[in-house]
């Protein structure tokens, strides 16, 4: 799997939602009084790297315009390159944003611009941080020479050091309504009859959305999770299959045709037609930790079997809502009506779904802790069936 690099957002007209965030950030790109710290929180795939992205385009933009940076001119052109050496994506190396890249950045920052007002840095991953690189960090916005600008990208806001947030510009996204994810998808992806589901289950999440239509497994991953309740009404054989298939899983897009090759200065990493392939991996095994574009790292096993365990929470959530005679335009699944309401006519209790979420819920919380997947996947999978069994006990 060849890593993920993006060109960064040049207009904020075509982001979806957030109005009221991106005219405050458009105010701060024409003015000449900027914010040297920014701190953008919210869920994640909301849209805070693509407006962190659009807004240090606007600040380096030569001619911006009502709309942001006018993508022509030779520091956008620069940008749309990959070359502009007024801006760097610092990305999480392995589990963490590392005190060796803060001190990178601390140094780097001591150069002045070379083409423009601003140097900007936006660290992609703020969860990341740990203590030592958050306290470095710290640092270089307390002593900030004019130009620096640190954008500081977080999707828990719990992970915030106060003395950050206290020396930031802080934004705070929320997540989008249905109707403008869905609207969003409906130009990406025209006339795909998947749109409604990965709208309503991407949570408020363009991210999450696009990567329910991009993963060739997304559809398998619900059958998983609609052959799993069968398989907790029936016996602990075909959960642990179920578990093999769910372990599995890949959640992260084909291949693409993505190119990069080392640039004239040392430890950057940029986009070129004619470049050598190089991986996810080898990108965040290398010497630097940060590009002059933005970088997704692929999704690890870990992360793609937690993708499918959200299913299967929206999935049992589903059979909750008809179990309980809830709204019908609340479903996720709504293209799989049939199959959910035969599921939710099977259980006694109501109790019982909640209790096989909450299984599930705490699933997922196992699965950060770095065990073995599959293991603990049949673990759950096993104890499902035994919630089940519960359910059809004689006087239950």
């Amino acid at each position: 799997m060849l890593s993920s690099l993006k060109k960064p957002e040049f207009s904020f007209e075509g982001i979806a939602g957030h109005s009221r965030i991106k005219q405050n950030l458009l105010k701060l790109a024409h003015s000449d009084s900027k914010p040297n710290a920014m701190v953008f929180s919210g869920p994640e795939g909301v849209g805070k790297l693509t407006c962190a992205s659009a807004y240090a385009a606007a600040c380096l933009c030569q001619s911006p315009g009502e709309n942001g940076a006018c993508g022509e001119c030779h520091s956008c052109r620069c940008l749309s390159a990959g070359t502009n050496l007024d801006i760097f994506y610092w990305f999480r190396k392995k589990q963490n944003t590392t005190i060796d890249q803060m001190r990178q950045l601390t140094e780097l920052a001591s150069y002045a611009p070379a083409g423009g007002r601003y140097k900007i840095n936006i660290i992609q991953d703020g969860d990341s941080l740990n203590e030592e690189a958050s306290n470095s960090i710290l640092k270089t916005i307390e002593d900030s020479p004019e130009y620096l600008i640190t954008i500081i990208i977080y999707n828990n806001p719990g992970r915030i050091l106060p003395t950050i947030r206290s020396r930031s510009f802080s934004l705070r996204f929320q997540p989008l309504d249905t109707g403008t994810v869905e609207s969003f998808l409906g130009q990406k992806y025209p006339g795909d009859a998947r749109i409604p589901f990965a709208a309503r289950a991407s949570g408020g999440s363009i991210g999450k959305a696009e990567m329910l239509l991009d993963a060739p497994c997304a559809e398998e991953a619900r059958d998983i999770a609609a052959d799993l309740i069968f398989g907790a009404m029936r016996d602990n054989y075909t959960l642990l299959s179920l578990a093999a298939r769910a372990a599995g899983l890949d959640f992260n897009p084909p291949e693409k045709e993505e190119a990069v090759k080392q640039s004239s200065v040392k430890g950057y990493v940029v986009k070129d037609d004619s470049a050598v392939k190089k991986s996810s991996e080898e990108i965040q095994a290398g010497p630097s930790g940060f590009l002059p574009s933005p970088f997704y790292p692929e999704m690890t096993s870990q992360e793609s079997i937690t993708a499918f365990l959200e299913l299967v929470s929206l999935w049992l959530r589903d059979i909750l809502l008809i179990k309980t005679n809830g709204p019908e335009d609340r479903l996720v699944n709504t293209d799989r009506k049939p199959l959910l309401s035969k599921q939710a006519g099977a259980f006694k209790k109501v109790s019982t779904v909640t209790k096989m979420i909450e299984e599930i819920l705490e699933e997922e919380e196992r699965l950060r802790t770095n065990v073995n997947a599959q293991l603990s996947l049949e673990g759950a999978f096993c104890r499902l069936y035994g919630i089940c069994r519960r359910d059809r006990a004689p006087g239950a």
